[in-house]
């Protein structure tokens, strides 16, 4: 098992150090993976700080399957999407 998929797995038995190790070792890829898809980094921004939150709640949950990295790497890729989106329904209202 990876080490992220290991901080994950901790995180999902509500280990707050394993969290607080997590963003500490992704935010920074996160982040990037983010701004390639919004194009702002206030955006990218949201949507990694909304992935996290997931995270924290429980609201996203590693399954195991695939690479943990990746599964986060898409997460942030739909999340700042989905803040796309927003701002542009905003703009349009």
């Amino acid at each position: 098992m990876d080490r992220t998929a290991e901080l994950l797995e901790r995180i999902q038995r509500g280990d707050r150090r394993s969290f607080e190790e997590l963003v500490r070792a992704e935010a920074g890829r996160l982040h990037a993976v983010a701004w390639r898809v919004a194009g702002d980094a206030d955006l990218a921004e949201d949507a990694v700080q909304e992935l996290f939150l997931r995270l924290l709640e429980g609201r996203a949950v590693h399954r195991r399957r695939g690479n943990a990295g990746r599964w986060l790497g898409r997460i942030a890729a739909c999340l700042a999407l989905d803040q796309v989106r927003r701002r542009e329904t905003r703009r349009r209202l």
